[in-house]
């Protein structure tokens, strides 16, 4: 069964999942990442994908590695829907809670954010994955990167923001709304540049 972007009730988990009012603009944000043949390219380094073994293929870099499960391609230039709803189903399959790299809290916060803007987008997502997300989300929300901060801890907050909201969350939304504040005040410093120096 295929979830619209509007309000609807997963019978099987004690939340409800709505879709905010007001218009949502789709914008592509990157370039192909993941084509047809499965060739991905992420930081300048090109390989064809095999799944399941390039979930988490030790011969690849561990950032190589996090962009994959980032699911950027998502939100890519000429991607392709098939392609797209493929991969978010072989990796629900293919990545069981709670191991490799797909569920550390980082790749976490961004997939989330990807799948969900790609649902308000007006794609068409079936309950399996909304019941996934809302294993990611509530796993992420128990496992913080407090102990690391800067871009992870606030990358962390943007998710169960985006989560609290479309899965109807008040514990998340309002966590990550007062911990968001505090974050965004912190990470500027007077002259306006990122704490860790960055522009």
């Amino acid at each position: 069964r295929l979830i619209k972007p509007q309000t609807a009730i997963l019978k099987n988990y004690s939340y409800s999942l709505n879709k905010p009012k007001g218009p949502w603009e789709i914008i592509a944000l990157h370039d192909l990442k993941i084509d047809k043949r499965y060739k991905a390219n992420f930081l300048n380094k090109t390989n064809i994908l095999e799944f399941p073994i390039n979930w988490n293929n030790k011969s690849f870099s561990k950032l190589w590695l996090y962009n994959l499960h980032y699911f950027d391609n998502l939100h890519s230039k000429d991607a392709d829907p098939d392609v797209n709803l493929r991969l978010l189903n072989d990796w629900i399959k293919q990545n069981p809670f709670p191991d490799g790299n797909g569920w550390e809290p980082y790749p976490i916060s961004i997939r989330l954010v990807n799948v969900i803007k790609y649902w308000l987008n007006g794609n068409c997502l079936e309950k399996t994955i909304f019941d996934n997300l809302y294993t990611q989300a509530n796993y992420l929300f128990n496992n913080l990167e407090q102990h690391i901060l800067a871009n992870h801890y606030l990358t962390n907050l943007k998710a169960i923001l985006f989560a609290g909201i479309i899965f109807q969350k008040d514990d998340w939304t309002s966590f990550a709304t007062k911990e968001l504040l505090k974050e965004i005040d912190e990470q500027l410093n007077n002259d306006y540049m990122n704490y860790e120096l960055s522009p």
